[in-house]
């Protein structure tokens, strides 16, 4: 196929740009993993004092920043620009977070920027708190589960999300409130130990056993729990999400949202039981920057790999296990709960349908072009093609349920497009035009009707903020 008859690019409204001022959403188009941490970070240093919101998701988002010097952080818990000079951290309502990591994060963030790191958080009073019991239960289900699971990262996100709605939680203002916050840890002991009791029944499971005591023994003292979250929300600011992103936005600060997983993953347009179960658009986002008096529409900016990619179980239709030594992430290794990093070629319709999750973006970042480097041909799943021979470029058009739309891409194959590779290393480059040919005609393409229909505005040649290309 002729790339030249694909590049008709949008002649739709005029191009977005990234600006100071102007609130920068960040949301995964993806299964996650894209690189929304570095790409956090090269925003905070782009336009200098910065505040990072985490607007959904728990520690189970692991936002990798690597720094030219070396220095490396796996932000979970902290915005992740909070690296870079005069970066303030928030996590607003709709994050889950876990104290007790969030120490272990703190102690290592602070050695890295040579202060204390929990001086850089600020935390909403409606945040879920995810305790030790909701972690080791959803550890069982998981357990439980046996030969086919749905996908966890071990966290607790999930457990701690279904036990909130069904009346069951306990949250930071619970814990401010004194005996409040003990009798809700209290109820979550007695009701996590009741359901574990009863996923042990006829198991024979020597792991689901080995969780079970953990959980008896995480059981045993709620009160020194309580008090151990007491002394910790005591170092970090509390604060509405939505007051902090004001006062910030009135001094004239950037504000950056980061999102965690990506769209694929979202509760109820994911592909369901593969799913994560929050809600991972940048609907929060969209709706914090309006809670704090922001009037404009802020900058949604779609990140994504520049090849298909995925942790764990799932569909995946441009999965290619060829490419298993090619695109390698070291920061992504095969876990008990995540299952194995799969890769293949970047996949378009499911990348449309993330587009259209977030209702639309105004521009897309482009990770790892440096990984597409000596081959010769890079492939891209253009479509889908069904067991009866129907071709699927959009699923978003498809008027089925979550689980319908699973089994469906199941049993897809798919349709190839090829585009001529490139030799040159990619890593030493710092401006769009020093990209070679083949590179430029890639991301051009990705902007065309026949590619995504967006700008592409950054693109990364590696992990640190040098190699981030603002185009």
């Amino acid at each position: 196929m002729n790339p030249s008859q694909h590049l008709q690019l949008v002649q739709n409204a005029p191009k977005r740009t990234m600006k100071h001022g102007t609130p920068v959403i960040i949301c995964g188009l993806g299964f996650g993993d894209e690189r929304k941490g570095g790409t956090a970070d090269a925003l905070a240093r782009r336009f200098g004092p910065s505040v990072v919101v985490r607007y959904n998701g728990g520690p189970q988002a692991g936002h990798n920043v690597v720094t030219p010097s070396g220095v490396w952080h796996c932000f979970a818990q902290f915005g992740a620009g909070s690296l870079a000079p005069y970066t303030r951290s928030v996590l607003a309502r709709h994050m889950l977070i876990d104290l007790d990591s969030m120490a272990t994060e703190a102690d290592m963030l602070g050695k890295k920027i040579r202060g204390d790191a929990w001086s850089l958080q600020t935390i909403d009073p409606d945040c879920r708190i995810i305790t030790p019991m909701q972690k080791l239960v959803g550890r069982m289900r998981e357990v439980a589960r046996g030969k086919k699971p749905n996908g966890s990262c071990g966290m607790g996100v999930g457990e701690t999300i279904a036990d909130d709605e069904a009346g069951l939680s306990v949250r930071v203002r619970d814990i401010t409130n004194g005996n409040v916050g003990k009798k809700k840890i209290r109820r979550i002991a007695e009701v996590k130990l009741a359901e574990g009791s009863a996923m042990l029944v006829g198991s024979r499971s020597a792991e689901l056993t080995a969780l079970w005591k953990q959980l008896q023994e995480r059981c045993e003292n709620q009160d020194a729990l309580f008090y151990n979250y007491t002394f910790k929300l005591e170092r970090v600011k509390i604060e509405r999400a939505a007051e902090t992103i004001r006062q910030a936005l009135a001094r004239g600060k950037m504000i950056i949202l980061e999102g965690a997983q990506g769209a694929l993953l979202d509760r109820t347009r994911g592909f369901v039981p593969h799913i994560t179960k929050s809600d991972t658009t940048c609907k929060h986002a969209v709706d914090l920057v309006r809670e704090a008096g922001f009037t404009e529409p802020p900058f949604k900016l779609g990140i994504m790999r520049a090849y298909g990619h995925r942790h764990g179980a799932g569909p995946f239709v441009s999965e290619d296990k060829a490419t298993r030594n090619r695109f390698v992430d070291q920061y992504n290794p095969e876990n008990r709960w995540q299952g194995s990093f799969r890769v293949g070629w970047l996949d378009l319709p499911a990348l449309r349908y993330g587009i259209h999750m977030n209702g639309g973006v105004d521009g897309l970042a482009v990770s790892c072009l440096d990984q597409l480097s000596n081959l010769p041909h890079i492939h891209v799943c253009s479509g889908y093609r069904t067991p009866d021979g129907r071709a699927i470029t959009d699923l978003s058009q498809e008027r089925i349920s979550a689980a319908e739309r699973t089994v469906l891409v199941s049993e897809c194959r798919p349709i190839w497009m090829e585009w001529p590779g490139w030799t040159e290393d990619l890593t030493k480059v710092r401006r769009f035009e020093e990209l070679p040919e083949n590179a430029k005609t890639f991301l051009r393409f990705l902007e065309s009707d026949a590619g995504l229909a967006t700008p592409v505005v950054i693109g990364s040649v590696g992990p640190t903020y040098t190699q981030t290309l603002f185009l």
